[in-house]
C-alpha cells in the first residue's frame, strides 16, 4: 500500500543541495545529498541547508576537500570567477 507523502516531504522533494545542486533524500532527521553525501539537519521541521551546518561524509575533513574531490571525479563543475 502506497503512503501519500506529507506536505513537508513534498516540500523537501523540491529542495536541492546548495553545493552540488543534487536531489536530497530524507534519512531520519537529515536531508542527504545524492551527490557528495552531505547531510543537512532538519530542525523543528525546517531543513537547514547551510554548508557550515552540514555533516560531512565519512573520510572527508572539509567542504573544500569534498568540493575538490567532486570536481576531480566530474560530479561537480568548477565555479567560474566573475
Amino acid at each position: 500500500m502506497n503512503q501519500i507523502p506529507s506536505a513537508q516531504d513534498q516540500a523537501f522533494a523540491l529542495l536541492r543541495c546548495p553545493l552540488t545542486h543534487s536531489v536530497l533524500h530524507r534519512v531520519g532527521e537529515h536531508l542527504v545529498a545524492s551527490v557528495g553525501g552531505l547531510r543537512y539537519p532538519i530542525e523543528n521541521g525546517i531543513a537547514i541547508l547551510i554548508l557550515d551546518r552540514a555533516a560531512l561524509p565519512n573520510g572527508v575533513d572539509s567542504i573544500q576537500t569534498l568540493r575538490a574531490s567532486l570536481i576531480l571525479s566530474g560530479e561537480l563543475t568548477p565555479r567560474r570567477s566573475a
